[in-house]
Protein backbone atom coordinates (compact mmCIF):
# COMPACT_ATOMS: atom_id res chain seq x y z
CA UNK A 1 0.00 0.00 0.00
CA UNK A 2 2.85 2.43 0.76
CA UNK A 3 4.14 1.85 -2.76
CA UNK A 4 0.76 2.71 -4.25
CA UNK A 5 0.56 5.89 -2.20
CA UNK A 6 4.01 6.96 -3.27
CA UNK A 7 3.33 6.30 -6.95
CA UNK A 8 0.04 8.20 -6.87
CA UNK A 9 1.52 11.25 -5.16
CA UNK A 10 4.52 11.27 -7.50
CA UNK A 11 2.23 11.19 -10.53
CA UNK A 12 0.45 14.39 -9.47
CA UNK A 13 3.19 16.80 -10.67
CA UNK A 14 3.21 14.93 -13.99
CA UNK A 15 -0.54 15.49 -14.42
CA UNK A 16 -0.12 19.19 -13.66
CA UNK A 17 2.88 19.44 -15.97
CA UNK A 18 1.12 17.83 -18.95
CA UNK A 19 -2.10 19.84 -18.60
CA UNK A 20 -0.16 23.01 -17.87
CA UNK A 21 2.01 22.58 -20.96
CA UNK A 22 -1.05 21.86 -23.12
CA UNK A 23 -2.85 24.91 -21.75
CA UNK A 24 0.17 27.12 -22.48
CA UNK A 25 0.61 25.72 -25.99
CA UNK A 26 -3.02 26.38 -26.88
CA UNK A 27 -3.23 29.70 -25.04
CA UNK A 28 -5.57 28.26 -22.43
CA UNK A 29 -6.02 28.30 -18.67
CA UNK A 30 -5.61 25.80 -15.87
CA UNK A 31 -7.07 25.85 -12.36
CA UNK A 32 -7.94 23.25 -9.79
CA UNK A 33 -8.04 21.99 -6.21
CA UNK A 34 -5.86 19.48 -4.39
CA UNK A 35 -6.91 18.12 -0.99
CA UNK A 36 -4.69 15.93 1.21
CA UNK A 37 -5.72 14.33 4.49
CA UNK A 38 -5.89 11.25 6.64
CA UNK A 39 -8.59 8.76 7.60
CA UNK A 40 -8.87 7.16 11.03
CA UNK A 41 -11.43 4.42 11.71
CA UNK A 42 -12.43 3.98 15.35
CA UNK A 43 -14.28 0.66 15.56
CA UNK A 44 -15.17 -1.16 18.73
CA UNK A 45 -13.33 -4.44 19.22
CA UNK A 46 -15.57 -7.41 18.57
CA UNK A 47 -18.17 -5.41 16.65
CA UNK A 48 -19.81 -6.92 13.59
CA UNK A 49 -18.17 -5.16 10.64
CA UNK A 50 -20.68 -6.55 8.16
CA UNK A 51 -23.71 -4.67 9.53
CA UNK A 52 -22.58 -1.09 8.79
CA UNK A 53 -22.72 -0.64 5.03
CA UNK A 54 -21.47 2.94 5.35
CA UNK A 55 -18.07 1.66 6.53
CA UNK A 56 -17.53 -1.10 3.94
CA UNK A 57 -15.51 1.09 1.62
CA UNK A 58 -13.56 3.21 4.12
CA UNK A 59 -9.80 2.64 4.49
CA UNK A 60 -7.35 3.96 7.09
CA UNK A 61 -4.30 6.05 6.31
CA UNK A 62 -3.00 9.01 4.36
CA UNK A 63 -5.41 10.09 1.65
CA UNK A 64 -5.15 12.13 -1.53
CA UNK A 65 -8.73 13.20 -0.88
CA UNK A 66 -9.34 15.08 -4.11
CA UNK A 67 -7.58 16.22 -7.26
CA UNK A 68 -9.79 18.49 -9.29
CA UNK A 69 -8.44 20.17 -12.41
CA UNK A 70 -10.18 22.31 -15.00
CA UNK A 71 -8.47 23.40 -18.18
CA UNK A 72 -9.66 25.46 -21.10
CA UNK A 73 -7.48 24.90 -24.16
CA UNK A 74 -7.97 27.44 -26.88
CA UNK A 75 -11.51 28.55 -27.65
CA UNK A 76 -13.12 25.14 -28.14
CA UNK A 77 -11.48 22.55 -25.85
CA UNK A 78 -12.40 22.04 -22.20
CA UNK A 79 -10.91 19.36 -19.94
CA UNK A 80 -12.12 18.31 -16.50
CA UNK A 81 -10.46 15.78 -14.16
CA UNK A 82 -11.96 14.91 -10.76
CA UNK A 83 -10.31 12.17 -8.63
CA UNK A 84 -11.25 11.09 -5.09
CA UNK A 85 -9.21 8.91 -2.68
CA UNK A 86 -6.90 8.14 -5.60
CA UNK A 87 -4.29 6.36 -3.44
CA UNK A 88 -6.79 4.16 -1.57
CA UNK A 89 -8.87 1.16 -2.61
CA UNK A 90 -11.99 3.33 -2.43
CA UNK A 91 -10.76 5.40 -5.37
CA UNK A 92 -13.10 6.88 -7.91
CA UNK A 93 -12.71 9.43 -10.67
CA UNK A 94 -14.22 11.19 -13.64
CA UNK A 95 -12.71 12.67 -16.80
CA UNK A 96 -14.42 14.76 -19.47
CA UNK A 97 -13.13 16.33 -22.67
CA UNK A 98 -15.55 18.59 -24.55
CA UNK A 99 -15.00 20.15 -27.95
CA UNK A 100 -17.39 22.91 -28.94
CA UNK A 101 -19.59 22.06 -31.94
CA UNK A 102 -18.13 18.54 -32.17
CA UNK A 103 -18.89 16.48 -29.07
CA UNK A 104 -17.52 15.11 -25.83
CA UNK A 105 -15.63 12.13 -24.43
CA UNK A 106 -16.21 10.96 -20.84
CA UNK A 107 -14.69 8.30 -18.59
CA UNK A 108 -15.59 7.17 -15.07
CA UNK A 109 -14.14 4.69 -12.60
CA UNK A 110 -15.05 3.52 -9.11
CA UNK A 111 -14.51 0.48 -6.94
CA UNK A 112 -16.35 -0.81 -3.89
CA UNK A 113 -15.71 -3.40 -1.21
CA UNK A 114 -18.40 -5.63 0.33
CA UNK A 115 -17.93 -7.27 3.76
CA UNK A 116 -19.78 -10.43 4.72
CA UNK A 117 -18.66 -11.64 8.17
CA UNK A 118 -18.06 -10.12 11.59
CA UNK A 119 -14.31 -9.54 11.32
CA UNK A 120 -14.37 -8.44 7.68
CA UNK A 121 -12.08 -11.25 6.51
CA UNK A 122 -14.59 -12.43 3.89
CA UNK A 123 -14.96 -9.68 1.33
CA UNK A 124 -15.35 -8.98 -2.37
CA UNK A 125 -14.34 -6.03 -4.55
CA UNK A 126 -16.23 -4.62 -7.49
CA UNK A 127 -14.68 -2.30 -10.10
CA UNK A 128 -16.66 -0.27 -12.62
CA UNK A 129 -15.29 1.31 -15.80
CA UNK A 130 -17.49 3.47 -18.01
CA UNK A 131 -16.58 5.16 -21.29
CA UNK A 132 -18.88 7.37 -23.34
CA UNK A 133 -18.76 9.53 -26.43
CA UNK A 134 -21.13 11.91 -28.18
CA UNK A 135 -20.13 13.24 -31.59
CA UNK A 136 -21.93 15.57 -33.99
CA UNK A 137 -19.82 15.46 -37.18
CA UNK A 138 -22.54 17.36 -39.05
CA UNK A 139 -25.54 19.47 -38.07
CA UNK A 140 -27.92 16.73 -39.19
CA UNK A 141 -26.06 13.76 -37.65
CA UNK A 142 -25.44 12.71 -34.04
CA UNK A 143 -23.52 9.63 -32.88
CA UNK A 144 -23.72 8.30 -29.31
CA UNK A 145 -21.80 5.38 -27.83
CA UNK A 146 -20.98 4.04 -24.40
CA UNK A 147 -19.25 1.00 -22.96
CA UNK A 148 -18.99 -0.27 -19.40
CA UNK A 149 -17.04 -3.08 -17.74
CA UNK A 150 -17.80 -4.36 -14.26
CA UNK A 151 -15.52 -6.91 -12.60
CA UNK A 152 -16.01 -8.58 -9.25
CA UNK A 153 -13.54 -10.73 -7.35
CA UNK A 154 -13.28 -12.00 -3.79
CA UNK A 155 -14.86 -14.48 -1.41
CA UNK A 156 -18.46 -15.61 -1.14
CA UNK A 157 -20.29 -16.88 1.94
CA UNK A 158 -22.65 -19.84 1.84
CA UNK A 159 -26.13 -19.77 3.36
CA UNK A 160 -26.65 -20.99 6.02
CA UNK A 161 -23.30 -20.04 7.54
CA UNK A 162 -20.68 -22.76 7.40
CA UNK A 163 -21.99 -24.35 4.21
CA UNK A 164 -20.73 -24.06 0.63
CA UNK A 165 -22.87 -22.14 -1.83
CA UNK A 166 -23.82 -23.94 -5.05
CA UNK A 167 -22.55 -20.78 -6.78
CA UNK A 168 -19.04 -21.45 -5.49
CA UNK A 169 -16.85 -20.01 -2.75
CA UNK A 170 -15.53 -17.00 -4.68
CA UNK A 171 -16.61 -14.19 -7.00
CA UNK A 172 -14.83 -13.93 -10.33
CA UNK A 173 -16.90 -12.48 -13.14
CA UNK A 174 -16.93 -9.80 -15.83
CA UNK A 175 -20.00 -7.95 -17.08
CA UNK A 176 -19.74 -5.89 -20.26
CA UNK A 177 -22.49 -3.66 -21.61
CA UNK A 178 -22.51 -1.29 -24.56
CA UNK A 179 -24.79 0.88 -26.62
CA UNK A 180 -24.46 2.72 -29.94
CA UNK A 181 -26.95 4.99 -31.68
CA UNK A 182 -26.84 7.05 -34.85
CA UNK A 183 -29.49 9.73 -35.29
CA UNK A 184 -30.21 11.80 -38.38
CA UNK A 185 -32.60 14.71 -38.15
CA UNK A 186 -34.05 17.36 -40.41
CA UNK A 187 -35.92 20.05 -38.54
CA UNK A 188 -38.45 18.44 -36.17
CA UNK A 189 -38.15 15.01 -37.84
CA UNK A 190 -35.60 12.42 -36.74
CA UNK A 191 -34.64 8.84 -37.54
CA UNK A 192 -32.29 6.71 -35.44
CA UNK A 193 -30.92 3.18 -35.33
CA UNK A 194 -29.28 1.61 -32.29
CA UNK A 195 -27.52 -1.50 -31.06
CA UNK A 196 -27.24 -2.70 -27.45
CA UNK A 197 -25.24 -5.62 -26.12
CA UNK A 198 -24.40 -7.36 -22.84
CA UNK A 199 -21.86 -10.08 -22.05
CA UNK A 200 -21.57 -11.86 -18.71
CA UNK A 201 -18.66 -14.24 -18.09
CA UNK A 202 -18.42 -16.13 -14.81
CA UNK A 203 -15.09 -17.89 -14.33
CA UNK A 204 -16.49 -19.92 -11.41
CA UNK A 205 -19.86 -21.00 -12.81
CA UNK A 206 -19.92 -21.61 -16.57
CA UNK A 207 -23.69 -22.24 -16.55
CA UNK A 208 -24.28 -18.60 -15.60
CA UNK A 209 -22.57 -17.17 -18.68
CA UNK A 210 -24.98 -15.29 -20.93
CA UNK A 211 -25.17 -12.71 -23.67
CA UNK A 212 -27.76 -10.40 -25.11
CA UNK A 213 -28.10 -8.36 -28.30
CA UNK A 214 -30.78 -5.85 -29.30
CA UNK A 215 -31.20 -3.80 -32.47
CA UNK A 216 -33.70 -0.96 -32.62
CA UNK A 217 -34.99 1.81 -34.85
CA UNK A 218 -37.15 4.84 -34.13
CA UNK A 219 -38.70 7.69 -36.08
CA UNK A 220 -40.52 10.76 -34.84
CA UNK A 221 -41.88 14.01 -36.17
CA UNK A 222 -45.05 15.85 -37.19
CA UNK A 223 -47.56 14.29 -39.53
CA UNK A 224 -47.30 15.20 -43.23
CA UNK A 225 -51.08 15.53 -43.58
CA UNK A 226 -52.17 16.97 -40.20
CA UNK A 227 -49.78 19.61 -38.82
CA UNK A 228 -51.28 19.33 -35.33
CA UNK A 229 -50.52 15.60 -35.12
CA UNK A 230 -47.12 14.22 -34.09
CA UNK A 231 -45.95 10.60 -34.34
CA UNK A 232 -43.33 8.56 -32.51
CA UNK A 233 -42.59 4.94 -33.54
CA UNK A 234 -39.98 2.55 -32.20
CA UNK A 235 -39.28 -1.10 -32.92
CA UNK A 236 -36.73 -3.43 -31.36
CA UNK A 237 -35.68 -7.06 -31.68
CA UNK A 238 -33.19 -8.98 -29.59
CA UNK A 239 -32.04 -12.25 -28.08
CA UNK A 240 -30.99 -13.24 -24.59
CA UNK A 241 -29.37 -16.60 -24.03
CA UNK A 242 -27.31 -18.69 -21.65
CA UNK A 243 -24.26 -19.60 -23.71
CA UNK A 244 -23.44 -22.91 -21.99
CA UNK A 245 -26.95 -24.37 -21.78
CA UNK A 246 -29.82 -24.74 -24.21
CA UNK A 247 -31.81 -21.68 -23.15
CA UNK A 248 -32.58 -18.72 -25.40
CA UNK A 249 -35.22 -16.03 -25.52
CA UNK A 250 -36.22 -13.89 -28.47
CA UNK A 251 -37.75 -10.54 -27.59
CA UNK A 252 -39.47 -8.10 -29.90
CA UNK A 253 -41.51 -4.99 -29.21
CA UNK A 254 -43.19 -2.14 -31.03
CA UNK A 255 -44.23 1.21 -29.60
CA UNK A 256 -46.31 4.03 -31.01
CA UNK A 257 -47.20 7.41 -29.53
CA UNK A 258 -49.48 9.89 -31.24
CA UNK A 259 -50.23 13.37 -29.91
CA UNK A 260 -52.96 15.49 -31.49
CA UNK A 261 -53.69 19.11 -30.54
CA UNK A 262 -56.72 20.37 -32.47
CA UNK A 263 -56.63 23.57 -30.39
CA UNK A 264 -54.28 25.08 -27.82
CA UNK A 265 -56.63 24.10 -24.98
CA UNK A 266 -56.96 20.43 -25.93
CA UNK A 267 -54.55 17.52 -26.31
CA UNK A 268 -55.35 13.93 -27.24
CA UNK A 269 -52.74 11.23 -26.71
CA UNK A 270 -52.77 7.61 -27.86
CA UNK A 271 -50.14 5.05 -26.88
CA UNK A 272 -49.75 1.50 -28.16
CA UNK A 273 -47.27 -1.06 -26.88
CA UNK A 274 -46.70 -4.63 -28.05
CA UNK A 275 -44.09 -6.99 -26.67
CA UNK A 276 -43.49 -10.68 -27.44
CA UNK A 277 -41.14 -12.98 -25.52
CA UNK A 278 -40.42 -16.31 -27.22
CA UNK A 279 -38.85 -19.09 -25.16
CA UNK A 280 -37.25 -21.35 -27.78
CA UNK A 281 -36.92 -24.23 -25.29
CA UNK A 282 -40.55 -24.43 -24.16
CA UNK A 283 -41.90 -22.94 -27.42
CA UNK A 284 -44.02 -20.69 -25.20
CA UNK A 285 -44.76 -17.23 -26.54
CA UNK A 286 -45.94 -14.48 -24.21
CA UNK A 287 -47.63 -11.39 -25.68
CA UNK A 288 -48.14 -8.18 -23.74
CA UNK A 289 -50.35 -5.56 -25.40
CA UNK A 290 -51.34 -2.15 -24.06
CA UNK A 291 -53.59 0.59 -25.45
CA UNK A 292 -53.84 3.95 -23.68
CA UNK A 293 -56.14 6.89 -24.49
CA UNK A 294 -55.74 10.23 -22.73
CA UNK A 295 -57.43 13.62 -23.10
CA UNK A 296 -56.21 16.86 -21.47
CA UNK A 297 -57.97 20.23 -21.23
CA UNK A 298 -55.78 23.24 -20.42
CA UNK A 299 -57.05 26.48 -18.88
CA UNK A 300 -55.70 29.53 -17.10
CA UNK A 301 -55.65 27.75 -13.72
CA UNK A 302 -54.10 24.46 -14.84
CA UNK A 303 -55.46 21.37 -16.54
CA UNK A 304 -57.93 18.50 -16.24
CA UNK A 305 -57.04 15.10 -17.66
CA UNK A 306 -58.68 11.73 -18.05
CA UNK A 307 -57.80 8.46 -19.70
CA UNK A 308 -58.42 4.78 -20.20
CA UNK A 309 -56.01 1.89 -20.66
CA UNK A 310 -56.63 -1.69 -21.77
CA UNK A 311 -53.89 -4.24 -21.07
CA UNK A 312 -53.71 -7.93 -22.03
CA UNK A 313 -51.10 -10.56 -21.20
CA UNK A 314 -51.34 -13.80 -23.18
CA UNK A 315 -48.91 -16.69 -22.50
CA UNK A 316 -50.68 -19.27 -24.71
CA UNK A 317 -52.13 -20.92 -21.61
CA UNK A 318 -54.01 -18.08 -19.97
CA UNK A 319 -55.17 -14.59 -20.89
CA UNK A 320 -55.16 -11.77 -18.35
CA UNK A 321 -57.02 -8.53 -19.00
CA UNK A 322 -56.77 -5.23 -17.13
CA UNK A 323 -58.80 -2.04 -17.40
CA UNK A 324 -57.19 1.14 -16.11
CA UNK A 325 -59.06 4.43 -15.61
CA UNK A 326 -57.32 7.73 -14.94
CA UNK A 327 -58.78 11.07 -13.83
CA UNK A 328 -57.07 14.07 -12.31
CA UNK A 329 -56.36 17.78 -12.31
CA UNK A 330 -53.47 20.20 -11.88
CA UNK A 331 -54.29 23.63 -10.48
CA UNK A 332 -51.97 26.59 -10.14
CA UNK A 333 -52.17 30.33 -9.58
CA UNK A 334 -49.17 32.44 -10.62
CA UNK A 335 -46.01 31.15 -8.92
CA UNK A 336 -47.14 30.64 -5.34
CA UNK A 337 -50.12 28.26 -5.38
CA UNK A 338 -50.09 24.77 -6.86
CA UNK A 339 -52.42 21.85 -6.23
Amino acid sequence: MRCNVRKTVMSLPMILLVLGAAASALAGSLDGTIKLGGIIKDETDGSDLSVMQETYNIYDGFSVSQIRLNSRLGSKHHLNLDLHESNLDSRRGRFAWRVLDLGELTARFDQFRQLYDRDGSTASKRENWRLGAKITPAEWLRLIGNYSLQTRTGDRLGEPEGTDSFLGSTYDYDLQTGYFEAEAHAGPRAFAVGYEMSRFKDNELAEAQRQGDIVSARINGPCYFLPNLSHFLRGAYGTQKLTEVDTQYKIGNFQYLGIYRPASAWQFKYRFFFNRTDNEVTRLKTDNIRNDFDLVWYNDLGSVFGGYGYVTNDDDRSLTENNVWRLGTNIGYKNWVRG
